[in-house]
């Protein structure tokens, strides 16, 4: 799966309550642009542009089954 294939399967997979679009709350904001809720381990949320997110950031919202494939790999 290519990056863009990853990004498109998260944010596809998030529940609504948990994606937007970016807007004058946050803090990178750039009109149209959609974002994600992420949690730290201590429970506290912010937003974060959804092309932004780094890859370890993608591993952990993409399911165990779809981590690890190449960017050649055809999605089924």
């Amino acid at each position: 799966m290519t990056r863009d294939e990853r990004l498109e399967h998260i944010w596809s997979a998030t529940a609504d309550a948990y994606r937007g679009y970016s807007d004058e709350t946050v803090p990178q904001y750039l009109p149209g642009q959609r974002v994600l809720a992420l949690y730290t381990a201590a429970g506290s949320a912010r937003l974060k542009l959804l092309d932004d997110l780094t890859e370890d950031e993608i591993a952990t919202k993409l399911p165990v089954q779809l981590r690890h494939l190449p960017d050649a790999a055809v999605a089924a």
